[in-house]
């Protein structure tokens, strides 16, 4: 059966490059829609132009192997969000709303089976996408709300800042979006358990776990018997990611010739940032294969979330032959198994955190076996491997579509032959 012809909108990016691509391959990209995709001649005219923390930002926004005839950008869109990002002032809600309405407007024009939109950036789509019968798919890159709220909430995070008005706006948009939704990816079984604890049909929801590209991040060739012990941490710095947790464990530890690194952009952790200015070596950005190196230099990598649906920074420090300590809110916990790759710990649990800090660092060759299994590992959970579980969820849902219609244009045949019946029989009867 030929693959269903598919539309993907995503006004950033996340991992969004990585369907695409799987729909390119076999031929089945109607359309990639995005605010910005990194053309070589736009980014020429604008690369003298912005900061470098601005193009960092931007560089992220291309994947060579997507061919650029397939990708419609909306420039408008783009201008807005640059001179918001500029300004410090970023609005990521109106954009993805703005985004929304773009696409929606643009459906009629396109020859398509499958739309695949994502979280509270869809819904209009959605509702154009089901008026022209289309089958919608929600790429859920996230927990159900319902689940987020209760565990922010008891850690003393309000992601809303207070917008109880933005917050409900933004929550109906996304019950509606998952009731709407013909089909929900989840990456994790921990995300799936949310979607139905919160409602949703277990039947609609199918798992795809995100991947990590083991060329880029690419196993270390040494590992360190004595000296430093270096403990990292990439991502967003900010208490979502549980950074104060890490950091006042290693307060208390307070081990000799260890070192802390962190790496990503400031969000919602200035305080943290200051209360512990001079326990950690702190870098806001590095690209691939400047982190790759840092990801191979470690000897051991943490990510203590409050929550996190998946956490690829995760498998990357696995492909780089480091082994690592997750929380049990992070879906990777799924990849990682307990005492082979590395630990899961409780969340925000100081405690735990320690014990298996202090493990690893009085114990160097458990850390080496650990990290060479995490290497190993990793290599079960690569991109292509991720896009061809893409491609078979689609063509699954294609020929459910296919068996739908074949079945509702046999029960439109057998009562339109039964009418037919009851007619002739009440003639016969009539005539004589």
């Amino acid at each position: 059966m030929q693959g269903p012809k598919t539309i993907l909108a995503h006004p950033g990016r996340q991992h969004s490059h990585h369907t695409c691509l799987a729909l390119q391959e076999r031929s089945m990209l109607s359309r990639y829609f995005t605010v910005f995709w990194h053309g070589r001649s736009l980014f020429r005219k604008i690369e003298k132009i912005l900061p470098e923390r601005l193009l960092n930002e931007l560089k992220k926004r291309h994947y060579d192997p997507i061919n650029a005839d397939n990708v419609r950008m909306n420039y408008r869109l783009f201008s807005k969000d640059v001179i918001s990002r500029l300004r410090r002032k970023r609005n990521s809600h109106l954009i993805d709303r703005l985004f929304d309405q773009w696409v929606s407007r643009d459906l009629e024009h396109d020859d398509y089976d499958l739309f695949i939109g994502y979280e509270a950036s869809a819904l209009k789509s959605f509702r154009k996408s089901k008026a022209l019968g289309k089958t919608c798919i929600l790429d859920l890159a996230s927990l159900h709300y319902s689940f987020q709220n209760k565990v922010f909430g008891a850690a003393g995070i309000d992601p809303f800042n207070g917008n109880a008005a933005l917050r409900e706006q933004i929550e109906v948009m996304k019950e509606e979006e998952l009731a709407i939704a013909d089909y929900i990816f989840a990456p994790t079984k921990f995300a799936k358990r949310t979607l139905i604890d919160g409602g949703i049909p277990e039947k609609k929801i199918i798992t795809i776990p995100y991947g990590c590209d083991i060329k880029k991040f690419k196993g270390k060739k040494e590992y360190r018997k004595t000296g430093k012990f270096k403990i990292l941490f990439t991502g967003l710095f900010g208490k979502r990611k549980g950074v104060q947790y890490l950091l006042q464990a290693l307060k208390e530890l307070d081990l000799k010739d260890a070192e802390l690194t962190c790496i990503g952009q400031l969000s919602g952790g200035e305080e943290i940032f200051k209360k512990h200015a001079g326990e950690f070596r702190y870098i806001p950005f590095l690209h691939h294969q400047e982190l790759a190196q840092h990801y191979q230099d470690a000897d051991v990598f943490i990510l203590p979330s409050i929550l996190d649906s998946f956490g690829m920074v995760v498998l990357e420090a696995m492909a780089c032959g480091t082994p690592v300590i997750v929380t049990e809110n992070t879906g990777a916990k799924e990849v990682v198994r307990e005492g082979i790759d590395g630990y899961t710990v409780p969340v925000m649990n100081v405690e735990a955190l320690k014990e298996h800090l202090l493990t690893l660092y009085v114990n160097r060759d458990l850390a080496e076996a650990m990290g060479r299994n995490a290497r190993s590992r990793a290599e079960q959970f690569t991109w292509k491997r991720y896009r061809q579980r893409v491609r078979e969820a689609l063509l699954s849902i294609q020929q459910d579509r296919v068996s739908a219609e074949l079945r509702d244009i046999k029960t439109h045949t057998s009562k339109s032959c039964s009418q037919n019946l009851t007619i002739d029989i009440q003639q016969f009867t009539f005539i004589n």
